[in-house]
């Protein structure tokens, strides 16, 4: 029988990671032979029968020598196959700049690991951000808080936090509608501050991966009752957060803009691969672009009241009136010159401009 590991994730010593248990699960001994050889069988199999890419749960449990082993397997598995290298990707919770260190560690030794993290830092800092002023004073986050964070990513991972896993919430944590709800936010504010997240999601560096039912706005926790802890973003149960869905639309505002922006993501090397770099920052509002050669993506988030931003200088953007990808009727929502841009952003709204 295995002892638990109680200390708090970013806490745990290597030993306790490998050695204890897993909330009471008991974990396999990938250190005999046979049960390392029938875990990479299986992954193999999976591969053989047209999986793509991999998910590692909980991925700072297992023996590192096992993940290097298992992942390298997977990469020569898929050459004989005649198909490219599996996104791997592990579930370190607590995971990214300014989180757990070890998770760093771990991720920015691709050449062994071969695997990537999914961001936890990530999401709360941008729950954090649409939160706003109804989040726990200690757990604000401006805009210029986000586009510092967003500066610091790119050095924490090494450059390379363009390939980590991103995401809003997922399948272990609470709906950010909900979590949203519970900081007294209402149905409809929710929803757009829902949609500047995603939008957010689709356009900083990293691989995004949206939870099942985002594009719908699925879970409402209607419990008023329900205290508010005081760190919201760390534990809370939501009833909600697996919840299935009674129906399905196209039409939402959400659908729309992960249906543009996955397109965008596709065709546009710079949202793929491209530099940041912050524009303009202020309490509520975040512009930025993303560049690679000739080719640039401008965003520009706002969680607050309709704001016209002019910004004086050059910026390396050519010169002309531009329209939004997520509203493509109304011209002249960026407008740049010799002298600088102008930017207009509608209340809890985004502009995505595509540049080429």
């Amino acid at each position: 029988m295995r002892p638990r590991a109680n200390a708090p994730g970013g806490q745990q010593t290597y030993w306790m990671l490998h050695h204890c248990s897993l909330v009471d699960l008991s974990g396999y001994n990938q250190h005999d032979p046979t049960i390392a050889d029938y875990l990479i069988d299986a992954g193999e199999l999976w591969l053989t029968n047209g999986v793509d890419d991999f998910r590692l749960d909980a991925v700072k449990y297992p023996f590192p020598s096992f993940i290097a082993s298992f992942t390298r397997e997977m990469l020569e598995k898929s050459a004989l196959l005649g198909r490219g290298a599996p996104y791997i990707v592990g579930e370190w919770s607590d995971g990214g700049a300014g989180g757990d260190p070890k998770s760093l560690q771990f991720a920015n030794h691709y050449d062994i690991f071969h695997t990537n993290i999914l961001d936890f830092q990530l999401a709360i800092h941008l729950n954090q951000y649409i939160g706003g002023t109804a989040e726990d004073p200690t757990q604000q986050f401006s805009g210029q808080d986000l586009a510092t964070y967003l500066t610091e990513r790119v050095t924490a991972f090494h450059g390379r936090d363009d390939w980590q896993g991103t995401f809003i919430d997922n399948h272990d944590q609470m709906r950010t509608v909900v979590r949203l709800h519970k900081l007294g936010v209402g149905l409809e504010d929710s929803q757009r501050r829902l949609d500047l997240a995603t939008v957010l999601l689709m356009t900083v560096r990293g691989i995004p991966i949206i939870l099942y039912g985002d594009e719908q706005y699925l879970g409402r926790d209607a419990d008023n009752a329900t205290p508010i802890p005081q760190y919201i973003n760390v534990w809370d149960d939501d009833p909600w957060n697996r919840v299935g869905m009674m129906s399905f639309s196209e039409e939402t505002p959400a659908f729309k803009i992960i249906k543009t922006l996955a397109r965008l993501r596709q065709h546009s090397p710079a949202i793929q691969r491209g530099e940041y770099t912050p524009l303009y920052e202020d309490q509520d509002v975040l512009v930025f672009k993303r560049q690679l050669g000739s080719e640039t993506v401008v965003v520009g988030v706002n969680r607050g009241l309709p704001k016209q931003i002019t910004v004086s200088g050059a910026t390396g953007l050519p010169n002309g009136s531009y329209r939004s990808l997520l509203d493509p009727t109304k011209n002249g929502v960026l407008l740049v010159t010799d002298q600088g841009f102008q930017i207009q952003l509608g209340q809890n709204g985004a502009v995505v401009v595509w540049l080429k």
